[in-house]
């Protein structure tokens, strides 16, 4: 509202809903770009045992996901369907394979190897409303896809507080939750989140070794390789559900010139000026 009747000049993460009314407004343009933030279903160790013995399982959560309509009509946007753990603007980041999707005889063959042909037990999958744009509405359809599947997810609505409190009380009940995670590009950062300094971390030795190392490993082709199999090793693992890279979209009066969005969630007004 401030935008389009003249008290604002530009509006900040614009939310998906409002994107078609904003392409057709005239003297109002949009600026997207894919922002280096990885969407996950993060899962917290100790909630959900059966995550954290079996890989099959977890492999089958992966399986039941279709990314590309989370982005394509609900995020909007320049959004991407998570193709890495890294998120695809960082340095050194690189597709995994195989490219998960949702594909039902994969997350059955994997439910049956991990010895729950069922789908496993009942868990809370949290999400926040008020925090990333259609959170809620991104949930709901994640969760219509594992039930088609067999799993068993229980969606928890909550604000932001909420879901902070029941990830680190001793007495949280919630096993997954859609949050994100930023970094400044470099795949150092991104990485951060999956260590042991993180709530995320399920005392995986060989995961935390590689993280340290590509702290310290200075020469680039190193550094790449490095981070090449730090991608390779967690997404075999699948420890985390990748889900895609947020869009970053402002919005601004056609008469503000030189606007620039960086994909760090900075916008730089320095160059810009009104020309009218």
């Amino acid at each position: 509202t401030a935008l389009l009747d003249g008290s604002a000049q530009a509006i900040d993460r614009v939310p998906p809903e409002q994107l078609p009314a904003l392409e057709d407004q005239e003297g109002v343009e949009l600026v997207s770009a894919t922002g280096i933030e990885s969407v996950n279903l993060w899962v917290r160790p100790g909630r959900l045992p059966l995550w954290d013995e079996n890989i099959n399982f977890r492999r089958a959560v992966n399986w039941s996901i279709d990314r590309q309509p989370l982005v394509d009509s609900l995020v909007l946007g320049n959004s991407l369907a998570a193709t890495s753990y890294l998120p695809t603007n960082t340095l050194f980041s690189a597709p995994q394979e195989p490219g998960y999707t949702f594909d039902p005889e994969m997350a059955t063959q994997e439910l049956e190897a991990a010895g729950e042909p069922d789908g496993g037990p009942e868990f809370e999958l949290w999400v926040a409303e008020g925090f990333l744009p259609r959170g809620p509405e991104v949930v709901q359809a994640i969760v219509a896809q594992m039930e088609e599947v067999g799993l068993r997810p229980q969606v928890v609505t909550s604000d932001v507080a909420g879901m902070i409190d029941d990830i680190f009380s001793d007495t949280g009940t919630g096993a997954m939750y859609h949050l994100s995670w930023s970094s400044n590009g470099d795949p150092n950062a991104a990485a951060q989140v999956y260590s042991e300094q993180f709530a995320w971390y399920f005392g995986d030795e060989d995961l935390q070794a590689l993280i340290d190392q590509g702290m310290t490993t200075l020469d680039p082709e190193a550094r790449e390789q490095v981070y090449a199999d730090l991608q390779q090793h967690i997404w075999e693992q699948a420890w985390q559900v990748p889900l895609y890279n947020s869009d970053f979209t402002i919005a601004h009066t056609s008469d503000l010139a030189g606007v620039v969005v960086q994909p760090d969630f900075r916008t730089d007004f320095y160059t810009a000026e009104l020309t009218e």
